[in-house]
């Protein structure tokens, strides 16, 4: 991605935004006994799977995204690996467990991960 890809990010949010204040219905609901007004579920999803799709698509050289995809290159694939790994790490078991699980029953592609 590229520095215009960011701008087309903004873009969209920004004219997502204006056309669901113009076509958007809003529901309006009773929380803890006060009438709120919630956006639907379909605009809601219209302006956040955008955001979602690009931070899953991230630049490597954007924040720590480099270091998150060399950890999850870095992990081994299958349950047999399971212990000898968590032994080998010193901080974050549960993280680098979570890692091998998805990594072996999903996908061993970075870009699923950052999506999840």
């Amino acid at each position: 991605m590229t520095l215009s890809s960011y701008w087309w990010l903004l873009i969209w949010i920004f004219a997502a935004g204006l056309i669901s204040l113009i076509v958007s219905h809003k529901d309006q609901e009773l929380v803890m006994g006060k009438p709120e007004v919630r956006w639907s579920p379909w605009m809601a999803l219209v302006l956040v799977l955008p955001l979602v799709f690009w931070a899953a698509n991230r630049r490597l050289d954007f924040g720590d995204s480099g270091i998150y995809r060399a950890f999850f290159n870095g992990v081994p694939r299958g349950f047999e690996n399971l212990g000898s790994f968590l032994d080998s790490q010193e901080k974050d078991k549960g993280y680098a467990a979570f890692e091998l699980i998805f990594k072996t029953l999903v996908s061993d592609h970075y870009v699923w991960f950052f999506f999840f």
